[in-house]
This record gives C-alpha cells, sequence and structure tokens, in this order.
C-alpha cells in the first residue's frame, strides 16, 4: 500500500491479518528469524505486530530498516504484495460459529466463554451483514456468504489464559472434523475479554484477523457483554464485519487477493463504516461511531478496487452504496451493440460494450432471484429485439454464458420485463404487422409459451412494473392513437385495459412504483419533445405534469435507487447524449449529462445486485429466508 503511516487510537480495533500473513512469509523465507514453530507468546513476541503488518509496503520498507535490529533480522528479504485484482476464486461457503468453552487450569478450571446469547446476536448480526458484504465483495469477484444460523460448542483447556494462532488453527480443524463441516465453510471465533491471543492481543489495539487452516477462519476478539445488533459501543461488529468481509475477498490468505476493509480503515485511517436500516437499505458511510441518525446495523466499508492499495483510500472509496444503478443502451446510429455503466452513488463509470450481442432498440433489464437447493442466487437479466432484420428476442443471464434466443416469440420493437410472483416476466409488441401484446414467464431455466392479452393493441410496446401486490402494464395505443392504456394482473388474469384521460405520447411510457405510488413518465405526443408525468395511487391518476427544461426524442426509463426515482433519457432530436434526473417525491433535480455515451433509442435502468458478470460466473447470496425483490424498470 501507498502513503504514511496511520496510527490509530487505542480505541480502534485494527485488523492483525497483513502482519501475520507476513509473519508465515518470514518462517519460509527467514526460519532463522521466525521459527517455523510459532512461539508461545505469538509473532508479535519476535517482531512487534505493528511493525510485521508493514513490512511487505515499499513505501515503508526504507523508514523500518533504519532499525539495526531489524534491518540485521531480515535483510533484503522481499515480500509479497497484493494488487487491486483477485487472482484467487473468492469465498462460496457457509460460515460456521464456535462457541468456545475455555476451561482454564490455573483459574481453578473456571470456564470462560462468550456467552450464548452473545453468540447468537453475532450470528443474527452477520445474517444481516453477510448481504451488502457479498454486494461490496461482488466487485471482486462471484462469491457467496451463507450464514448458519446455530452456533456449535466446543470445550479447550488450557494452561493459562494464553494461546497462540497455531493452536487455534489445532482447534479450527478439529472443529471441522467432529462436526462433518464441509470444505468450504468458514469457521468463525469469538474470543471472550478475558482470554488473549498472542497474535490479537486486544491491548495492542488489534481486533482480529482471518487466517487458513484446513478451511478459512475469522478470529473475532468481544470488548464487552450484552452485543447488540446496533452494536453502538463498538464491542464486535466493527472486526466481525471487516474479517468476514477481507476472508470473502481473500479465503486463501496467501498475498495474492487484497485486503479490502483495511484501506477504509482502521488499519489506515479513522475507520468508514456503511450504515444500513432495518431492510437492509443502504443509508450512507460515516465515520462517526454513533452517528447522529438511526440506523438497524453497519459494516466495516470495503475499498473499491481502484483504491485497494492505497493507504488511507480516499473517502469516495469507501462511501457509496453496496448496490450500483446500471444503465444499458444500444449505440448511437448505426451502432447495433449495447453498451452499460454502472454508478455507485459517486458518478457513472467509464462506458463498456457487452461483445457479441446487438440490437436495433433499447434493452430490458431485471434482477431476479430464483433458488437452487437452500440457495439464493440473483443474476441481472437483460432482454432486447435482435439486430436490424432480426426480430427474435434475445436474453443472457450475465452469468459467463452465451445469449440465448426466446424460442417462437418476436418483436418489431423490443421487450419489457419485471419480477412477479416468483416469476420474471416479458411482455411484447409483436413483429411487424402484429400490434398485439403478447407476454410469457421465466423460472429460471424455461420460457413458458407466450401469451396473446385479447383485445390490446401498441405500435410501440408496453412497460411493466409491480405495485399494490399486482403487476401494472401501460402502453402507447396502435398505429394512430396516441392515448396511454393500462392494467393490471392479478396472476391469473388480466384487467380489463383502461384509458389514462388527458394523456398521449408518441412512443411509450415507463412505469415505477416509488413513494407509494406507481410513477408513470413519458415523451409527449407526436412534435412534443418534452417529459411528461404522473403518478397512481391504485384508484386514480393524478394529473399530468411536464417536467421543466428537459426532453427526448424516444421516451425515458426509470428506476427506484437509494430512495430516489431515477430517469435517464436519450436527448432531443439531434442529441444523442444520455441524461439523467432524480425525483425525491417532492421536485425533479436539475438534469445531468452522463460524459462519453450515446444513443439513438435510450437506456434501460436498473438497480443491480449482483454486479453484471461479464465474462465470469455470476455472483450468489444466501440467505436463512428468501427475500422477494419487486423490479422497478421501464423499458
Amino acid at each position: 500500500m501507498k502513503a504514511t503511516e496511520f496510527q490509530p487510537p487505542s480505541s480502534v480495533r485494527v485488523s492483525a491479518t497483513r502482519a501475520l500473513k507476513n509473519a508465515r512469509h518470514l518462517q519460509k523465507i527467514a526460519p532463522h528469524v521466525m521459527p517455523r514453530k510459532e512461539p508461545t507468546g505469538g509473532f508479535g513476541s519476535i517482531i512487534p505486530i505493528r511493525i510485521l503488518a508493514q513490512l511487505h509496503r515499499p513505501d515503508r520498507r526504507a523508514a523500518l530498516m533504519r532499525n539495526p535490529r531489524l534491518a540485521a533480522m531480515i535483510g533484503p528479504s522481499e515480500f509479497p504484495e497484493s494488487g487491486n485484482t483477485a487472482v484467487d476464486a473468492l469465498f462460496s461457503g457457509v460460515l460456521s460459529f464456535a462457541h468456545i468453552l475455555f476451561t482454564i487450569q490455573d483459574q481453578n478450571n473456571a470456564v470462560l466463554e462468550v456467552s450464548s446469547a452473545d453468540v447468537q446476536t453475532a450470528i443474527d448480526y452477520a445474517l444481516k451483514a453477510s448481504v451488502p458484504i457479498s454486494e461490496y465483495a461482488t466487485q471482486y469477484g462471484p462469491n457467496s456468504i451463507g450464514v448458519s444460523s446455530d452456533p456449535i460448542d466446543f470445550a479447550v483447556t488450557l494452561p493459562t489464559a494464553l494461546y497462540n494462532d497455531a493452536q487455534l488453527q489445532g482447534w479450527v480443524n478439529q472443529f471441522v472434523s467432529d462436526n462433518g463441516l464441509p470444505s468450504n465453510a468458514c469457521v468463525v471465533i469469538l474470543n471472550p475479554t478475558s482470554i488473549v491471543n498472542t497474535d490479537a492481543d486486544p491491548a495492542q489495539g488489534i481486533g482480529g484477523y482471518h487466517g487458513l487452516a484446513n478451511v478459512p477462519y475469522c478470529f473475532v476478539n468481544t470488548f464487552g457483554q450484552n452485543l447488540t445488533i446496533d452494536d453502538r459501543g463498538n464491542l464486535y461488529a466493527q472486526v466481525l464485519s471487516h474479517e468476514i468481509a477481507e476472508m470473502a475477498v481473500d479465503p486463501r490468505v496467501d498475498g495474492q487477493n487484497p485486503e479490502v476493509c483495511d484501506a477504509c480503515g482502521p488499519n489506515c485511517q479513522t475507520v468508514y463504516l456503511d450504515y444500513f436500516d432495518e431492510r437492509g437499505a443502504y443509508m450512507q458511510t460515516s465515520q462517526a461511531l454513533p452517528p447522529a441518525f438511526a440506523y438497524s446495523f453497519f459494516i466495516n466499508a470495503i475499498v473499491q478496487p481502484a483504491s485497494a492499495t492505497t493507504c488511507p483510500a480516499p473517502g469516495s472509496a469507501c462511501a457509496y452504496s453496496p448496490s450500483p444503478l446500471f444503465m444499458a443502451w444500444k449505440g448511437v446510429q448505426d451502432d447495433q451493440g449495447i453498451w452499460f455503466s454502472t454508478d455507485f452513488g459517486g458518478g457513472w463509470a467509464p462506458q463498456e460494450n457487452v461483445a457479441g450481442i446487438g440490437t436495433s432498440f433499447r434493452p430490458a433489464l431485471a434482477s431476479y432471484n430464483f433458488f437452487d437447493s437452500f440457495t439464493e442466487t440473483t443474476q441481472i437479466h437483460m432482454a432486447w429485439k435482435g439486430i436490424e432484420g432480426d426480430q427474435g428476442i434475445w436474453f443472457i443471464k450475465f452469468d459467463g454464458n452465451p445469449q440465448q434466443q426466446v424460442p417462437g416469440v418476436g418483436t418489431s420493437v423490443g421487450p419489457s420485463l419485471a419480477v412477479y410472483n416468483d416469476l420474471l416476466y416479458m411482455a411484447w409488441k409483436g413483429v411487424v404487422g402484429d400490434q398485439g401484446i403478447w407476454f410469457t414467464t421465466y423460472d429460471g431455466s424455461t420460457w413458458a409459451p407466450q401469451q396473446n392479452i385479447p383485445g390490446i393493441g401498441t405500435s410501440v410496446g408496453p412497460s411493466l412494473a409491480v405495485f399494490n401486490g399486482l403487476l401494472y402494464m401501460v402502453w402507447k395505443g396502435i398505429e394512430g392513437d396516441q392515448g396511454i392504456w393500462f392494467s393490471s394482473f392479478d396472476g391469473n388474469n388480466w384487467a380489463p385495459q383502461q384509458n389514462i384521460a388527458g394523456v398521449g405520447t408518441s412512443v411509450g411510457p415507463a412505469l415505477a412504483a416509488y413513494d407509494g405510488l406507481l410513477n408513470m413518465v413519458w415523451k409527449g405526443i407526436e412534435g412534443d419533445q418534452g417529459i411528461w408525468f404522473s403518478t397512481f395511487d391504485g384508484n386514480n391518476w393524478a394529473p399530468q405534469e411536464n417536467i421543466a427544461g428537459i426532453g427526448t426524442s424516444v421516451g425515458p426509463s426509470l428506476a427506484v435507487y437509494e430512495d430516489l426515482l431515477y430517469m435517464a433519457w436519450k436527448g432531443i432530436e439531434g442529441d444523442q447524449g444520455i441524461w439523467f434526473s432524480t425525483f425525491d417525491g417532492n421536485s425533479w433535480a436539475p438534469q445531468q449529462n452522463i460524459a462519453g455515451v450515446g444513443s439513438s433509442v435510450g437506456p434501460a435502468l436498473l438497480p443491480a445486485f449482483p454486479l453484471p458478470a461479464i465474462g465470469q460466473s455470476a455472483a450468489s447470496r444466501t440467505r436463512r429466508e428468501p427475500e422477494k425483490t419487486d423490479l422497478m424498470m421501464a423499458k
């Protein structure tokens, strides 16, 4: 890592993972300094942990080597330094909490432990925290973090209330063997305040570390009792989340993959903490604990890859949402390629091309959860009409597999997607000459036969969104009819179509459920490039409003992201730029241009987890209980 040494205050719980990596490296290359058998007093009894933690850093080595004793001990030894990206695979498995009962012989065989209630609180916290941790870690590669909901007792006997990491590794291996845990398990150990792991002495400000025995493990010092999930006293959660996150990205602990929390603190600077509400929705990132606002839980911030080797990382690389806003679009004019970008709240990333696919219209996006055994897998799905002359509908899961054609269907415009009742719904206008509206469903493996929705039609294509337990669809009328129509679906039947009085469009509307209302935006009728807006409360549509100062020749898209309604659109005739704005429930923010991108049609938006896995396997997540996620997307 770069920059200067950070001296954390004594109250901060730093991670000893890098120090132990460097100590084990010395065991290999300089056993005369660091013996193969770890000293009872831990590696820090030979070289202080604070020094060990810096030996791999070129910017610190010169200063450290001014100490003649240290220079004589390790000489010109080289230490591996990880880069910004992962080389080894990330963790994909289940956390199992060991409830260790320590019998201390020199204390009259007293049994010391973290209470069962506190271990269960830590498990309940991990069930919540593992979701955003996995989301953040997806920036480094596919991963899956499950959490076993039941702790397992494990008894050890010690002559004194001291032990080291070598002993801990033996316990981890025995724990795995005794309980028949799989090879993809990770054991979590909570250490009571009355016992000292000499490789992670809390008196030296060490909170914990992660390592690798026969399986990965996370060691966490606790700093008090009667733990709570919100942990306003910083007794365990910052350390536990730090070690889970770094283990998830670097389960082999071999120096190949980055340490993804250190740069955001506490090792390199005052720690950044990501705060979440009771729903698990990201609120904000702060260096204050407790913050001035109510929250449900927090995790140690995870650095963005570009800053993974910078110590300290800039605040913008630590303070961001775990789930980006994802945008995909057809290119300009004769460019039928599909492009995408992401925004974590700090700006849109450079555009990337989705190789080997193309469209003459706009793609549709959905984030669809499906279950394989007990694993909930979430993948971004994209569907689109083929290139000019190809009326087939194609889709991709962004799981590293190639595009597939939806059999037996076609469109002259392009489809719309939404998730409803655990199925992925797709609706579209028919092929050239067919103004009917068709729909089908996808269960994660198979598309159902298409069905026509009788008695309705469009010259452009519909949009879908879920609201108040129903699947809503809106569309422009058939050729010559610029009215906007809507219907709802209850899982069995489509309600009769209804016209929305007093509004019209030449292209078609977009939908999203936001702030307790169904929100609709659309381009005006022929000759009107303004963008208009209305809301539906389940009974009535509010009078239309013009969004002042903006315009489009095609029509906008909508998505809800971080408690705001986002809208993106292609510019007016002659302007192929892509623009966006946000709505907070009261007013629209000034439009902003997304630099360096363009489209002849316009974009689609999606609040995205996981990140699209272009050329790699998609990430997945495991929860104790399934979570349904309504899609808010517009074609």
